[in-house]
């Protein structure tokens, strides 16, 4: 509905008077793709209303200046833009077709369609050799064009030699354009496809681009300027570059709508959108929706903060990432993991410094990294997700001093990384000095944690879920971090539950008010391992009624005795279910623990279905003779 909205208000007004003319009845216009057809072009454009361009190849020289009120037609593949390069080093970086206006004096209602443009290949440095290049234009429409060879495979810098550049301009559609063999450069904001500076009102639609630069598309706002209502749908971006990068250099952008994309083989991220180049939350930034979308084989390049799946950040206002399909991150197109030697392993869904950040709905499939990577982040909701195959673990949160989260949530998410030893859910906080209150709040409920093995290689990364601090805190003033930990089923880890901290001198994660509740642990070796100190005066646990079932060895193992829990409220029974004959009395049992066998078991001449601790031994009940 957004998309058809912004279509009815941008779609060019209609040219009255149209007259259609046809450009090689034009002197001086050949189409045989010999001499220089830039004169005539010119005087035909800027003669009439309607220019339509008949099969053949037409030579340009330098720019041709399109003014307003003009519709522009070719038949499609056979209709040849060409950049004819002289020889003379000036001529090198034109333009093909320049839409250039002036600030308060916009050149207004352009449509460009059917033509296909070829550039310079041989060029290297400067701002230009573009296809189409828009600058102070409004009500512009490119539709079903193609472009090639833009730009130079050695070229390194950053803002040149892009098929289509467009700037400070509103009101756009791209609708049906392929983009193939381009060189924009290597730049976060180099691009085929580039809106940089202040555009809004854009509409990015059916587009392919099978691209060997770093991105696709790049929306990008610098300084003062922003970019503002954007829709990014059903485009393709195949290849080195990442499929759209959506920044801002000290500007804003908002209002962002991405959708039904696919981005296949990108070595950076598959879609990049910070919202604020200060890497900080921005208020006024946000509002972005990336969703359904179909990202594979992307983050392969290496580069630290850019190389994921889908990365977002920065935001203020809400951002919204909802049923993607994100495949193979970190993998190249023939299935190989591309061994990074920089940065951190890619992410299949990243975000940093965001507020009010929601992740629903989404199929992750084999990464590298983690599947979901929240970085000093305020406010996320993590719901309804599906983690398969993650390396670096499923739900991985990192927040510290300068950024406390303030709510999050983790909930009903199917989390599998049984093919490798890495933990489920992890929410670490880190800081070398505290000097501010935390009153964060979690709710981790309803999640299905899947690891590898309950007696792995490596113990320390099997986990299902790890809560960590690495603190250096006073006692006082405390730091509450409320939360629940409930209904979440965890099977095959070494430690099923771990809360512990760095160092021993203070620990947030096990402050606050903590309830840990009707969770289900199978074939683990440690349930639950809490772990707390003294300079916790306000750390309370509500233990109840977990289930240990099958192979679990140890419900709960605690250490830095006597300062394990300062205060503890078990409500039982905990339940241990099929468990083929008595465990031992031990202190890992608390009063009220309760064990229900597989087979009776015999006490005596009697035989019995379950058992209770009574803190001191077992009491048996349900006598079957």
């Amino acid at each position: 509905m957004l998309a058809g909205m912004l279509v009815a208000a941008m779609t060019t007004t209609s040219l009255a008077g149209d007259d259609f003319f046809l450009v090689t009845d034009q002197a001086g216009v050949s189409a045989a793709d010999a001499g220089d057809d830039t004169a005539g072009i010119q005087t035909a454009i800027t003669n009439n209303r309607h220019v339509h361009f008949p099969p053949g190849v037409y030579r340009i020289n330098t720019a041709i200046s399109i003014p307003s009120n003009t519709l522009i037609t070719g038949s499609g593949a056979s209709s040849i833009i060409r950049h004819y390069f002289d020889g003379a080093p000036a001529n090198q970086t034109n333009d093909l077709f320049d839409i250039v206006g002036s600030s308060g004096a916009n050149k207004v209602n352009i449509t460009i369609s059917g033509l296909r443009f070829i550039g310079n290949d041989q060029a290297i440095a400067g701002e230009g050799a573009y296809g189409i290049h828009a600058l102070y234009a409004d009500h512009l429409m490119i539709r079903n064009c193609q472009f090639r060879s833009f730009g130079n495979p050695t070229y390194t810098g950053q803002c040149a030699l892009r098929a289509m550049d467009f700037r400070q301009t509103s009101k756009v559609i791209v609708d049906g354009v392929d983009i193939r063999e381009c060189y924009a450069g290597t730049s976060a904001n180099s691009a085929d496809m580039s809106f940089y500076t202040s555009n809004s009102d854009l509409i990015i639609t059916n587009n392919h681009i099978q691209t060997t630069t770093k991105c696709g598309f790049a929306i990008t706002s610098f300084s003062t300027y922003s970019s503002n209502r954007v829709v990014v749908s059903n485009n393709t971006a195949l290849g080195q570059g990442a499929h759209c990068y959506i920044g801002a250099y000290g500007g804003t952008n908002t209002s962002i709508v991405y959708t039904r994309n696919i981005a296949r083989g990108s070595g950076y991220s598959g879609i990049y959108i910070p919202t604020n180049g200060d890497w900080a939350v921005n208020p006024n930034a946000g509002g972005i929706i990336v969703s359904h979308n179909l990202i594979t084989n992307c983050g392969t390049a290496g580069e630290t903060g850019i190389s994921h799946g889908i990365n977002v950040g920065g935001g203020g206002r809400p951002i919204t990432i909802k049923g993607n399909v994100i495949l193979n991150t970190g993998y190249d197109l023939n299935g190989n993991l591309r061994q990074l030697s920089g940065g951190y392993a890619p992410s299949a869904i990243h975000s940093h410094f965001s507020d009010k950040l929601l992740i629903a709905d989404n199929v992750i499939t084999t990464a590298q990294g983690p599947g979901i990577d929240l970085y000093l982040n305020e406010a996320a909701l993590v719901h309804n997700n599906q983690l398969h195959g993650t390396d670096g673990g499923g739900v991985v949160v990192y927040n510290n001093a300068g950024s406390p989260f303030d709510y999050l949530e983790i909930i009903d998410n199917v989390i599998d990384v049984s093919h490798r030893e890495a933990r489920g859910i992890t929410v670490n906080i880190t800081a070398p000095e505290i000097s501010e209150q935390y009153d964060g709040r979690f709710r981790i409920h309803g999640n299905r944690i899947l690891g590898s093995s309950k007696n792995p290689a490596n113990a320390e990364a099997s986990m299902g879920i790890l809560m960590y601090s690495y603190l250096s805190a006073p006692s006082s003033p405390a730091y509450p971090l409320q939360g629940e930990i409930i209904n979440n089923s965890i099977e095959n880890f070494y430690y099923g539950m771990r809360q512990t901290s760095g160092i021993s001198d203070g620990l947030l994660m096990t402050s606050g008010d903590q309830v840990i509740s009707n969770n289900i642990f199978r074939n683990i070796v440690y349930a639950m391992h809490l772990y707390a100190d003294a300079s916790s005066p306000t750390n309370i646990h509500r233990l109840l009624g977990q289930a240990i079932l099958d192979n679990t060895d140890i419900p709960w193992m605690s250490y830095a005795s006597p300062y394990h829990i300062d205060t503890a409220i078990a409500t039982n029974p905990r339940v241990v279910l099929e468990a083929a004959a008595l465990p031992a009395s031990t202190s890992a049992w608390i009063a009220g623990d309760r064990v229900v066998f597989n087979i009776p078991v015999t006490v005596g001449s009697t035989k019995y279905l379950g058992a209770v601790y009574n803190g001191s031994g077992w009491t048996y009940y349900g006598p079957t003779q």
